[in-house]
């Protein structure tokens, strides 16, 4: 096991197993090598500038759960007598707290990386991404829409293809990006143009034709309102910012929110970003509504 990338822990590892395992020594080898696995697939994943922080975290926030599974234990081990139930379940939830911040920590790391990659990429750049993606999938519905016209797919509904179609399309009219939408007008018309087409997708006069005036009306309405001040309410504890240059509910607070606040955050779709230092979901009705259940706060908007 010398060999292992954390075999150094290896008698944490074998403590937390102390009080509930039979043979704490394997199960801390366990351990130890599970860790040590995963953590080398991870650096493997990352960029070696961030190798040194990752590792670091990662050690951090394993030791934390060791620590706090060596507190917990089992009557099968210790014995039942005198055995204090209520210390052990309190001991048990901490344990699962501990593990579930190693686990979250994990995959919001990657995640606080894939965006700053993405926040250094061109604009060019993302909107070629942008359309590749959607590019895929207006090009699979249209060619199942063609094969219902031609009577080879029998059993699909072809009203139901085109306005799930159609609501791919309004999904890239919502980012008020003229030349996007002009990339997508083209590649319908090129659709439409096809030897393959039996009939119009989308009749001569359906909406989607009028697609550059709806993107045109999209960027307006997010002009509008990105020019608005941004909003601060304070509530005992934090502050809730109504950002609306980045069209996001945010909340930060003054001290690190308990695993319950942090559960019920991310249960209504709420989610850490480090960079803006706050939880924080698309500003709308909706989100304005559960931030005054989670902090209590009034919001006038």
């Amino acid at each position: 096991m010398e060999n292992l990338l954390l075999s150094e822990y290896y008698d944490q590892a074998r403590a937390a197993h102390q009080h509930t395992s039979f043979d704490p020594e394997k199960r801390g080898e366990q351990y130890i090598r599970s860790c040590s696995q995963e953590l080398e697939n991870d650096l493997q994943k990352l960029d070696v500038e961030y190798h040194e922080e990752y590792k670091s975290k990662y050690i951090q926030k394993m030791l934390a759960w060791f620590s706090a599974k060596s507190r917990c234990a089992s009557t099968m081990i210790t014995g039942g007598s005198n055995f204090n139930v209520r210390r052990a379940e309190k001991a048990n939830q901490s344990e699962h707290n501990r593990m579930n911040e190693f686990i979250e920590f994990r995959e919001n790391f990657f995640k606080r990386i894939e965006k700053a990659k993405d926040r250094a990429k061109s604009p060019d750049q993302k909107r070629v991404e942008f359309f590749d993606q959607y590019k895929k999938e207006i090009l699979s519905s249209s060619v199942s829409i063609i094969e219902i016209d031609k009577g080879i797919n029998r059993y699909s509904s072809r009203p139901l293809l085109v306005t799930n179609l159609f609501g791919k399309i309004q999904t890239i009219i919502k980012k008020g990006d003229h030349q996007l939408s002009e990339m997508t007008l083209d590649l319908l018309k090129e659709i439409h143009s096809s030897d393959e087409i039996v009939k119009p997708i989308f009749t001569s006069r359906h909406k989607v034709w009028k697609l550059l005036e709806a993107t045109e009306a999209q960027r307006e309405a997010i002009a509008d309102r990105q020019a608005q001040e941004n909003i601060e309410i304070q509530f005992d504890g934090g502050v809730i910012i109504l950002n609306y240059q980045e069209n996001r509910l945010q909340i930060t607070h003054d001290y690190v929110p308990s695993y319950d606040v942090r559960k019920e955050l991310k249960y209504n779709g709420f989610k850490w970003s480090p960079f803006n230092k706050a939880w924080q979901r698309l500003l709308n009705r909706n989100s304005i509504s559960v931030a005054q259940k989670i902090t209590g706060a009034t919001i006038l908007n």
